[in-house]
This record gives structure tokens, C-alpha cells and sequence, in this order.
């Protein structure tokens, strides 16, 4: 598979004879990698760029989860058996200060917009909102069972709270503090959390070893997956749509090896599965969309439980880093990578693959087919589909796939591809939702392609595709006078 995830190397972290890890993350700027060390009572501190151990920070009893606050530059750590949070600065590594937060902090979730922090106390079944900078409680809610890990769904302005008892996920508002739903989880024990690019879905990865996709906007479940065995810590990928999944053991037996489970997130299968070691239940994940990206589960080798006692300054435990090539392809079998979607294409499926080759990929390699074969055709050859239904870069509500394109590969910032945009739905939809003036016209332009005589939708692309240049040039020059919206928009 062109996404496969490539073991670069260990990094020996300071000795520890149990070797236990929670939660870690990604501070984007440095690349640094913060790790919760259970066992030794520590945050580790990982140069996730030269790969090796810089730092320990002291003082955080069975550390059980680490989150970094991009933009606040602060980094936070839930010291479960000290009943305190740990903030921290990632530059200097300082414990700036210490919060109480109940008996057992443990899962976490970061509010952007008011820089609030949740903290889900797995003692007292409650979740409380933080004030970082004050160092104080601001409020705290009461919830339905034990919580485990927490996500913040900023399109909804919500806190989500996987619930191991009962299998449920809570959603509480951001503000007013408060429990105002459930949604219900039919595999025990949610306990791994994440949402898509777009916040319309959430993946639960759960103790009955399946992941259970919920669609956000209503609570019910979209879809499940069988994986290879109770899982921990999960990310998705909104660039490959790929989630990644840790599990600690293959199996019932504790000496079995974790394994990581690659989901595919367009077909809700399993498509890899890579063996790592013994006890890999956690992993952190790199965000940035430099050269690589990087996913890094943190493991305990099982030479160090073997043989530790012989030579126990050499048994340190390890940290693994894997990667997967961000600009999508082997480099090796230098293989392009591929993007479906249906044949007898008019504007989405020019206007996408345009898109797809200007901004995202250059290289790509379009596929073109019967609507009733796309999803098996992309499972078979790897690809990514677009502007059929149920997928990620599809229509959602009024929105067309090229919008969905620009938001999952975070082309938004560019205001001329934000009115293309608008002007490609308002050819491609019924145009209620921009009223764009220009869309009319350029469905006609593409109707009159189609008739034009092409071999086929490779053809028709081709020459096509100089239209959405000057479509692109005229979007351009509207912005820089002043008019985002287009020339004839009053």
C-alpha cells in the first residue's frame, strides 16, 4: 500500500524497571514530542526531527496524558496520582505551574477559542473546566461513568468524554458549562477519541476491539470496524484519511505484540496492520504538513523485561517513530498516487482533479469509473475517492466536493480558491447557497465540453482544465481589488 508506515528507529529513554507510558503529543514549532511516563512519574521529552531523548521533566505522579496547546505555546500534563495538572512551557521545558484538579485527572481537551482546558477525573466521574493562565477551576460538571480520553469539537463548540461505563460518549457545551447529551456507543469501553477534518464525524476506538464511527450532527452510529484487539490512543490523519490505531497486544496474551491498525476512514476497513512491541497501547501524532509526517507510538522493549537486571543501563525503554511520506507516494516504487471518482464527468470532476494537481498533488493519477464500482475500485487500488457520496471529499449539506477538498487540505486561507469555490457549487449545485452569479455560466461551459467529442474523461479534463486557470486568474484579480465575493456580487 503507498500509505504504509515505515519503522525509522528506537531512541533509548532514560531507565525505568516498569516501563509504563501514557499519552503523548506533538508541539508543532519544535517538532518535539511530549511523552507521559506512568511508571517513572515523568513527562519525556522526544526531538522528534533528530530522533533522540532530550529532556525529563519531573514531578508528574502516574502521568496519564499529555496535550499541547499550539498557539498558547503551553504544553499539559494530568498527574493522576498527585490530583494536579502540570503546565508547562515547550521551549524551556519549565513546569510554569502546578492546578488542582480533582483526585485522578486523566483525559484532556483544549477550547482554542476561550483557552479553557477540560480534565476528565476518572475517581470522581466528573469533568472540570481550567483556566490555565489563572490557575484555577472555573466550573465542573458531573458525568454519567468512569471518563476516559476527551476531544474538543470546535465546529460544534463542544467538549465530547468517552464514557468506558455506560459505553456512551458525553457532550458537554463549552459554554455554559454542561452535560446536554449522550450519545450511545453499542461496542464496551470507548476509550480512544478523534474527529475528522471537517468535525462531522467522530471515531471511537473501543475495549470490544472495534472502532465505531458516530456522525456528530445526529449521535447515531454511521459505521464500525473490527480491529485486532482492545485498543488505547488513536489519530486520524485528515490529509490520507487514514486513522491510526494503537493496540498494546495481538490477542488475549499478554506477551503478544501490540500491533498499530491502519483504518481506512473513506471504506471503514482495516487495510494494515503493523506489528510494533509488546505493551505499544500509546502513540502521539504529527499535525504539520512538512516533508513527512510522523506517528509515534511509545513502547517498553521486551529485551529490557528479559534482560534488564544484566545490564539495566543499557534496557532503557524505547520510543519508535514511524513514518508516512506527507506528498503521497513510495518514493521507493516511485508509484503516484491515485484519486477515483465516477465517469462522465461535467464540473465537480473537472474542477476536483485541477484542484488536486494544482495544490495538492502534483503527480496524481486519476481514475474514472461506474458510480456502483468506485468505493471497490479505490479499496482494490489504494486510491482516494472524491465527489461520490458517503466520502470525505464529497458533497456535505449544500457544500460541493471541491469545497470539501479545500477545507481537508487547508487550501481556505487562500481567498481566490474560496471564491472559486463558490463559483464551481453554484455550477455544480442549485446555487442557493452562494447565489454566485458566475456559476450559471460556467455550467454552461461545461455542458458544451461534453459535447465537444472526447475519447474519454481523461480527454475532456485535459483540455478543460485551462478554463479553471482564467476562472482562477479573474479570482485572483478580484481579490486584490477588493471584491472576495466576485465582480458581479453587490
Amino acid at each position: 500500500m503507498t500509505h504504509k508506515l515505515v519503522l525509522r528507529q528506537y531512541i533509548d529513554l532514560p531507565f525505568h524497571p516498569q516501563g509504563d507510558f501514557d499519552h503523548g503529543d506533538v508541539y508543532l514549532e519544535s517538532g518535539c514530542v511530549f511523552v507521559a511516563n506512568t511508571a517513572a512519574g515523568t513527562v519525556e521529552v522526544i526531538d522528534g526531527e533528530r530522533l533522540r531523548h532530550l529532556a525529563t521533566i519531573p514531578g508528574c505522579l502516574e502521568a496519564s496524558g499529555v496535550l499541547c496547546a499550539q498557539d498558547e505555546a503551553l504544553i499539559f500534563a494530568a498527574a493522576r496520582g498527585a490530583g494536579k495538572l502540570l503546565v508547562i512551557d515547550p521551549a524551556t521545558h519549565a513546569v510554569l505551574r502546578t492546578v488542582a484538579v480533582g483526585q485522578k485527572p486523566n483525559g484532556l481537551a483544549w477550547d482554542g477559542r476561550r483557552h479553557h482546558l477540560l480534565v476528565a477525573d476518572v475517581q470522581e466521574n466528573r469533568a472540570r473546566l481550567v483556566d490555565p493562565q489563572a490557575g484555577e477551576v472555573i466550573a465542573e460538571v458531573e458525568l454519567p461513568g468512569r471518563p476516559r480520553w476527551a476531544v474538543y469539537h470546535q465546529a460544534r463548540d463542544r467538549f465530547l468524554v468517552n464514557m468506558r461505563e455506560p459505553a456512551c460518549v458525553a457532550v458537554l457545551l463549552a459554554d455554559p458549562f454542561a452535560l446536554v447529551e449522550r450519545f450511545p456507543v453499542w461496542s464496551p469501553g470507548p476509550h480512544g477519541l478523534d474527529l475528522d477534518q471537517d468535525g462531522r464525524r467522530a471515531f471511537v476506538a473501543c475495549d470490544g476491539s472495534t472502532v465505531v464511527t458516530l456522525d456528530l450532527a445526529s449521535g447515531r452510529e454511521q459505521a464500525r470496524v473490527a480491529i485486532a484487539g482492545p485498543p488505547d490512543a488513536i489519530w486520524h490523519n485528515h490529509q490520507l484519511g487514514r486513522l491510526y490505531v494503537a493496540i498494546a497486544h495481538l490477542g488475549s496474551l499478554d506477551e503478544a505484540p501490540g500491533v498499530i491498525n491502519v483504518v481506512n476512514t473513506h471504506s471503514m476497513r482495516v487495510e494494515e496492520q503493523i506489528p510494533t512491541e509488546v505493551g505499544a497501547h500509546t502513540t502521539a501524532y504529527d499535525h504539520s504538513g512538512s516533508g513527512s509526517m510522523s506517528f509515534c507510538p511509545v513502547v517498553e522493549s521486551p529485551s529490557m523485561r528479559n534482560a534488564r537486571w544484566d545490564n539495566p543501563s543499557r534496557f532503557a525503554s524505547l520510543f519508535v517513530r514511524f513514518a508516512v511520506d506527507a506528498s503521497r507516494r513510495n518514493k521507493k516504487e516511485n508509484h503516484a498516487m491515485k484519486w477515483i471518482t465516477r465517469e462522465h464527468v461535467k464540473v465537480d470532476r473537472v474542477a476536483c482533479p485541477w484542484l488536486i494537481t494544482k495544490f495538492v498533488d502534483k503527480d496524481a493519477e486519476f481514475l474514472f469509473v461506474p458510480t456502483d464500482q468506485v468505493l471497490e475500485v479505490a479499496e482494490r487500488e489504494g486510491a482516494i475517492p472524491y465527489d461520490v457520496k458517503n466520502v470525505e471529499l464529497g458533497h456535505h449539506g449544500k457544500e460541493c466536493s471541491f469545497e470539501a477538498i479545500l477545507k481537508q487540505y487547508h487550501l481556505t486561507g487562500d481567498a481566490a480558491l474560496v471564491l472559486l469555490g463558490k463559483i464551481v457549487n453554484g455550477a455544480d449545485t442549485d446555487n442557493t447557497l452562494w447565489n454566485q452569479p458566475e456559476g450559471p455560466g460556467l455550467e454552461a461551459i461545461a455542458e458544451g465540453f461534453r459535447h465537444l467529442g472526447f475519447k474519454d474523461d481523461h480527454e475532456q479534463n485535459a483540455a478543460e482544465w485551462i478554463v479553471y486557470d482564467a476562472l482562477y486568474a479573474y479570482c485572483q484579480e478580484m481579490v486584490r481589488q477588493g471584491k472576495p465575493n466576485g465582480d458581479f456580487v453587490s
